[in-house]
């Protein structure tokens, strides 16, 4: 009777190390497939990252070269107002040219005796005497380059040096 208990015993330890064995190479399949997926999504990620990277240097160069020409990038124009107590001059001129829209003539947009309703939209502040804008009506549009002096009791002079206007 021993004798039959320890079979059955070495039987049900056998088939218990057989379906150890099984379930443990299953397992271990599964997190092998598992591993190799990540690895490829990660090899994927880093290439992602790295053109993303590149993308990112690229946009940079291209973004320092359109800043150049602004006044917040030109020091030897900010240092020209360092004895002034305006904050942000690039934005204090704009607020001051955007003013100009009040009028119904702008008298800084030489076409606005022709075409009605033309308004100054956005502003760039090249350095400490010239401006870059962008104007339209909804219908016409043009861009102005313009010169400003800004004086020691914050008054500001617009002189328009050019226009151009594009028509339909």
């Amino acid at each position: 009777m021993k004798k039959q208990i320890f079979q059955l015993l070495f039987i049900f330890a056998i088939l218990l190390i057989i379906f150890q064995f099984v379930s443990a190479s299953k397992a271990y399949k599964e997190t092998s497939n598992v591993i190799n997926e990540l690895r490829i999504k990660n090899r994927k990620l880093k290439d992602e990252t790295k053109k993303l990277s590149d993308s990112l240097k690229n946009n940079l160069i291209k973004f320092s070269d359109v800043a150049y020409f602004t006044l917040k990038n030109d020091n030897q124009a900010l240092d020209y107002f360092k004895d002034s107590d305006i904050g942000d001059v690039s934005k204090y001129v704009t607020q001051k040219l955007l003013e100009t829209n009040s009028i119904k003539e702008n008298p800084l947009i030489p076409s606005s005796e022709l075409i009605e309703g033309l308004k100054i939209n956005k502003v760039n502040v090249i350095n400490h005497k010239w401006i870059v804008c962008d104007f339209t009506n909804g219908e016409y549009w043009g861009q102005l380059f313009l010169e400003y002096t800004l004086k020691k009791d914050k008054t500001i002079f617009f002189v328009t040096i050019s226009d151009v206007v594009i028509y339909k």
